[in-house]
């Protein structure tokens, strides 16, 4: 059985990691 937290840690550094990529991604696209 896999622990919650070790779960968690990984899907809150997926979402984290995707946000930064989509925020990188929405820099690059409106900038001039």
């Amino acid at each position: 059985m896999v622990p919650i937290r070790f779960v968690s840690e990984v899907l809150g550094a997926t979402v984290n990691a995707s946000a930064k990529d989509s925020a990188t991604y929405v820099d690059i696209s409106f900038k001039p």
